[in-house]
């Protein structure tokens, strides 16, 4: 399905074009990530998403410009990355004797930076230290196994490499390189962006604004495929569309449940 913020009443209609659903998101709250059991889940929050109640102006842009970049995310975008994340992160608290991540901390970890994450889940100074120390040392091959790229990515590469150039913006750090080769991917963009190429990451626009001044684009020249409100404030900060994957409460230009809706959002279907 392809979701659409068309409308002030809050709900799904169907479009007559190829079985797509409007979703009317005006009144719907925003959920945010996180996790249970260290499964994904959505929970209620409070605030609405804010969109406008025809569609947004983001959206008539895209219809109407001529789109020259995709970007996408990586870890729950690209790579269903739940699994990976929660050995790699366990695997250095049991090294320093404490116990596997609660839910929140998941939650926290999937989507920010290594560096943030270790913060996070290491309050003292001096063990934070020894922690960042461990993982330099670490390799991330062992946990490559865990990782499950998203149906679809790899046919909607070869579709759009001949009409648009293609990006990354992540929040990953030294392990993105590792991973595009891994899952034979190194070939597949015209530009990474990771969070050590930037002094911000996301929620920050840097990395996106990064893409934007590499290929010399405006704004309304590219798309922004994301899973988590980091990337839909970064999105909205750059001033690029935002289509949301996989997650139907975040506030976005557009919604999708498979990765080659995309083409459908670039066709103008």
């Amino acid at each position: 399905m392809v979701f659409f913020p068309l409308g002030p009443a809050g709900g799904m209609r169907p479009c007559p074009a190829k079985n797509i659903l409007i979703y009317e998101l005006d009144t719907l709250q925003c959920h945010p990530l996180v996790a249970d059991g260290h499964e994904l889940t959505r929970r209620s929050a409070p605030g609405v998403c804010g969109l406008n109640n025809t569609e947004t102006s983001m959206a008539k842009e895209v219809r109407h410009k001529e789109v020259k970049a995709v970007v996408f995310d990586c870890d729950g975008v690209m790579f269903d990355t739940v699994k990976a994340n929660t050995a790699y992160y366990d695997h250095i608290l049991r090294h320093f004797g404490k116990p596997d991540m609660t839910s929140e901390q998941f939650a926290y970890t999937h989507m920010h930076t290594v560096d943030q994450a270790l913060a996070f889940l290491f309050e003292d100074a001096a063990q934070l230290a020894q922690a960042r120390e461990f993982r330099k040392q670490m390799s991330y091959l062992p946990f490559l196994q865990f990782m499950e790229i998203e149906p679809g990515l790899k046919p909607l590469l070869r579709h759009l490499k001949t009409r648009y150039h293609t990006a990354v913006a992540t929040n990953r750090s030294d392990t993105m390189n590792r991973v595009l080769r891994s899952h034979g991917l190194e070939d597949a963009f015209d530009l990474v962006v990771t969070a050590l190429d930037v002094a911000n990451p996301k929620p920050h626009p840097d990395q996106l604004n990064k893409i934007l001044d590499h290929f010399a684009l405006t704004p309304d020249q590219m798309v922004f495929i994301g899973d988590s409100e980091l990337d839909a404030t970064a999105a909205r900060a750059a001033g690029v569309a935002f289509v949301a994957y996989a997650n139907p409460r975040l506030a976005a230009d557009f919604h999708i449940e498979q990765l080659l809706q995309v083409e459908d959002i670039l066709n103008g279907h």
